[in-house]
């Protein structure tokens, strides 16, 4: 039961806080049921408002921090010189994560960052800051350093308008910090406050909006800035005094229209980052100018713009006082277990798409296996072809002893036709000499003829050559074709300067004769002896031909199955790298399939998740109902036994608001988040 003797005056939408006591009780039995992956994100109950800036150096976060809290224009810069510890203006004011505030005197405080104590004038706390930026940058920090608190002498506010009291901003260093040290206290100090903070102002320039890039706003609790909107403000800082800018208010005219820069600044972003449809809400972007750039800037200084950016900042004061609203702490938390559903949805969305991406995969490398298959079976068929072309020695002796034969044959045909010539009753010498010239041309031919269709002559088998397949002859017919496209100007060649000179002898004897006619015959005549002298010449012309012709299918038979086994040998290797593939794409598809059921299993928990967290967000309601009908009961007893009249007054005084609260409630809360 709550302490009805609390203090009841702290007021809340104008009833006392007391009122509402019933709905955190349920909302605690809530938190209770979550799943650990909401609970993360709700943070801590705290009385004081908290707040964190993140952005790059040097883009007028700690100006921006200084305006909030109130200080007066005219401490802005000797503040700043304090801040960066003395350093030239255009260095960054934080060394660590730094928690500003008011002080309550005129005294600059510092805890944290080993310079605990009181500044009384800005020198003092100048070297301080200074040290402490030292320290850290030569990692002589305490290892067990949080944050550091400055306070900022009251004197500097007197007169301004600024936050409420109790009001704590953080200035968190970006990502980018410059120093290890400091980025390791920015990644510490981030998982442990950001998720805590009831408002996170992300901060940077106007026309360099990748500050809202996935890789800048990796730290914990900044990656979720599109899941839980209502937690973050997107602020720029020199935001109208870039050209751009410039050009669009000429262009448009919207000097102190807020919506039409709003809708700029939006539309810009979306050429960088997709947003979601609540994070296109106008109310969450704080276009801002302030510092010495704008003070410089007078030709912008148009009373529309000025009134502008005063109401801006003046509803970002509003903001950050609002989230500080335990009922607003209260609608947070509900509101961000609705954003953990639509990450959960969103997580279900990206396994299906992975799934789907898995079997995309799978279809791929299936496909690639029986492309590698085709070319297997394709790379075996050429070796098989390439095997049965090649002949073995035998073969190939055999086959050049047959051409050489053919050739001593068609030789033999020619000397036949040539002598005939010669048994004829008219011979003269000049005929013979006729025949000497020619039969080289017709041996030449002939030699041609036969060793440019090697491939056709079947005489040359090994008697196994019977027994071979259509195939195995097929690719014996294209071997002994590659030979005979090599033979013919080889053995040309090769009987150059050989065809003349079995007929030298000959040729000279018949050349010396006085008469071109023979005047004797017979047995003994020089008839007959010159036509014994052409028969021999002949003979040894068509020996040397067919041993020329002998040793040139040899030696292009051999040279042929050496490139023949060097083709072999290269559809071999391919073959293997082709196996090696095989195996690697069966691997995939073993791995995509391993890692399918493993996400199919993935699918099936998050379906029951969600389920689990509708469930949850429905009894919510019910919860409150079950929490304010106690509470009902709990003031009716209270009532009825109350020691005295007053006492049954004061608890009849707080039943009467409990109505109003109940209604606020469910207007705020489980009207917006629940039901939505």
């Amino acid at each position: 039961m709550p302490d009805r003797s609390a203090d009841q005056t702290t007021t809340m939408g104008g009833l006392p806080k007391l009122s509402y006591a019933w709905a955190f009780q349920a909302y605690e039995s809530f938190v209770e049921t979550l799943s650990p992956e909401v609970c993360q994100h709700l943070g801590e109950h705290r009385e004081d408002s908290y707040t964190v800036v993140f952005g790059r150096t040097q883009v007028g976060k700690t100006t921006l921090i200084l305006n909030l809290l109130g200080l007066m224009p005219q401490a802005v810069r000797s503040v700043s010189w304090v801040l960066r510890g003395g350093r030239k203006a255009g260095n960054s004011s934080t060394a660590i994560p730094t928690e500003y505030r008011r002080s309550r005197d005129d005294c600059w405080r510092i805890i944290g960052g080993g310079q605990d104590g009181e500044y009384p004038d800005d020198d003092e706390a100048c070297i301080a800051l200074s040290k402490m930026r030292i320290d850290m940058e030569k990692g002589k920090a305490s290892s067990d350093l949080h944050l550091c608190v400055v306070e900022i002498p009251d004197c500097r506010f007197r007169g301004a308008r600024g936050l409420l009291p109790g009001t704590r901003i953080l200035d968190l260093p970006g990502a980018d910090a410059q120093d290890l040290v400091e980025r390791r206290f920015v990644s510490r100090v981030a998982e442990s406050l950001v998720p805590n903070a009831d408002l996170i102002l992300l901060v940077g320039r106007a026309d360099d909006l990748t500050f809202l890039n996935a890789e800048h706003l990796a730290l914990p609790g900044l990656s979720d800035w599109q899941i839980t909107p209502h937690r973050f403000r997107v602020v720029t800082t020199f935001s109208f005094t870039p050209p751009s800018i410039r050009d669009f208010s000429r262009r448009t005219g919207c000097w102190g229209d807020e919506e039409a820069y709003r809708q700029r600044l939006i539309g810009e972003i979306e050429g960088l980052v997709a947003l979601n449809p609540e994070t296109r809400d106008p109310q969450l972007y704080f276009p801002l100018e302030f510092g010495e750039t704008w003070d410089e800037a007078r030709d912008l200084h148009d009373d529309r713009l000025t009134s502008m950016i005063d109401r801006l900042m003046q509803r970002l004061h509003h903001d950050i006082a609002a989230a500080n609203s335990p009922l607003s702490r209260l609608e947070g938390a509900i509101a961000i277990h609705g954003s953990v559903m639509r990450i959960h949805e969103a997580k279900l969305e990206a396994v299906k798409a992975k799934m789907q991406g898995l079997e995309e995969a799978l279809a791929r490398s299936h496909d690639a296996i029986r492309q590698l298959e085709g070319k297997k079976k394709d790379y075996q068929t050429r070796m098989a072809r390439l095997s049965q072309s090649i002949p073995s020695d035998k073969d190939m002796s055999q086959k050049a002893r047959h051409l050489a034969k053919g050739l001593r044959g068609a030789a033999a045909e020619l000397q036949a036709r040539a002598l005939d010539h010669l048994d004829g009753p008219e011979v003269t010498r000049d005929m013979i000499l006729e025949l000497i010239d020619a039969a080289p041309r017709d041996l030449k031919a002939s030699l041609l003829s036969i060793s440019g269709h090697a491939e056709y002559d079947e005489s040359g088998k090994s008697n196994g050559d019977t027994d071979k397949s259509d195939e195995e002859k097929r690719g014996t017919k294209a071997f002994w074709k590659s030979v005979s496209k090599l033979l013919a100007d080889s053995v040309i060649e090769g009987l150059e300067g050989l065809d003349h000179a079995p007929f030298a002898v000959l040729r000279e004897r018949l050349q010396g004769y006085w008469l071109n006619a023979y005047w004797r015959k017979g047995g003994g005549s020089q008839l007959a002896l010159d036509r014994k002298a052409f028969e021999h010449a002949h003979d040894r012309l068509a020996l040397k031909a067919a041993e020329v012709l002998r040793a040139a299918v040899m030696r292009h038979a051999l040279a042929t199955r050496r490139k023949v086994q060097e083709e072999e040998d290269r559809f071999g290797a391919l073959l293997e790298g082709t196996a090696d593939l095989m195996a690697e794409q069966q691997s995939i598809c073993e791995h995509i399939a391993q890692e399918r059921k493993s996400l199919s299993v993935q699918l099936a928990d998050m379906k029951l998740s969600i389920h689990q967290e509708k469930e949850r967000s429905q009894k919510f309601g019910q919860l409150l109902s079950e929490a304010y009908n106690r509470e009902i009961e709990e003031v009716h007893r209270d009532v009825l036994e109350a020691p005295d009249a007053v006492t049954a007054f004061e608890q009849l005084a707080l039943g009467s608001t409990l109505r109003a609260a109940r209604e606020r409630v469910g207007a705020r809360i489980v009207g917006k988040h629940l039901h939505a």
